[in-house]
């Protein structure tokens, strides 16, 4: 759903997608399509069972009040059950991230997604944001560690999480979280939203970038761009295929632009922040 951006550099993002449960609707990611005339958007349950809902990219500043608290909360280990070394870093080498390391890539995103609006809009207290954001990663993303798509720099640093053509979010899972953590008040706007995401989602393969984002204490030093530049070059090139993602924070922009991207659209709805498509087209 977000990225992190500072002044030159957006290093944190996220995607979100949920499916809608209706049995006659392909729940293919790229081919679902939300039904707000038929289906009221004020009860998530019925989306359940479909596919996408989507949340992009966006990031905080390293000294935000929101920031230092979040980074005291992970570094004292009592959200993620043990302490760890946020902060450790044994090197800047781009590897793939294993399933036994997705707690860690959590770890990172929670603190990357901090300040992210359309997140942070989900869940506007800390308190709430450090117990259900990381159930949201884990519905939303969790597939790309079982495609062994998840990458990063560094002992998880930064992370991509990417989904490869085919591959799709968890649509049960992902409506049952935001089913039992999200105000009921903002159910209307967050699937009329996701209406407009499943709608431009592309249907062509490609590669989709759910989350990505980097440790908010090492935001601001290139680190995103050194993760970008990898992935593209490395993963997505190779494959000859376009890649997209959604984010919610202006400031990524720019830092997407200059990695290939162009902007496709827009989804708004009432309260819930602005989120921008965008698309790198196959080399």
């Amino acid at each position: 759903m977000r990225s992190h951006a500072s002044q030159n550099d957006s290093e944190g993002f996220t995607v979100t997608t949920l499916n809608e449960s209706q049995p006659s609707v392909n729940t293919r990611l790229q081919t679902v399509r939300c039904s707000l005339g038929q289906n009221s958007p004020s009860d998530l349950s019925q989306f359940a069972g479909s596919g996408r809902a989507p949340y992009r990219h966006m990031g905080d500043s390293p000294g935000s009040q929101r920031t230092r608290s979040v980074t005291e909360a992970l570094a004292s280990g009592r959200e993620f059950g043990g302490s760890h070394s946020l902060y450790a870093m044994s090197g800047l080498s781009f590897a793939p991230v294993p399933k036994t390391e997705e707690a860690k890539a959590y770890q990172t995103l929670v603190s990357a997604f901090t300040d992210d609006p359309v997140e942070r809009w989900l869940y506007p207290e800390l308190p709430e944001y450090l117990t259900h954001f990381p159930n949201f990663l884990a519905a939303f993303g969790g597939r790309a560690f079982d495609e062994q798509t998840v990458w990063g720099l560094g002992e998880c640093s930064a992370v991509a999480l990417w989904l490869p053509p085919g591959a799709e979010p968890d649509g049960d899972a992902i409506g049952a979280v935001l089913t039992e953590t999200v105000s009921s008040d903002k159910h209307d706007d967050t699937f009329a939203v996701l209406e407009q995401m499943n709608a431009a989602h592309p249907t062509y393969p490609h590669w989709y970038l759910p989350w990505f984002g980097v440790d908010s204490a090492l935001q601001g030093q290139g680190i995103g761009g050194q993760l970008m530049e990898h992935c593209l070059v490395e993963i997505a090139d190779t494959d000859h295929l376009p890649t997209y993602l959604e984010t919610p924070n202006p400031r990524t922009i720019s830092f997407y632009e200059r990695h290939g991207f162009e902007v496709t659209g827009t989804a708004q709805a009432g309260g819930c922040p602005p989120i921008t498509f965008m698309l790198r087209r196959a080399p």
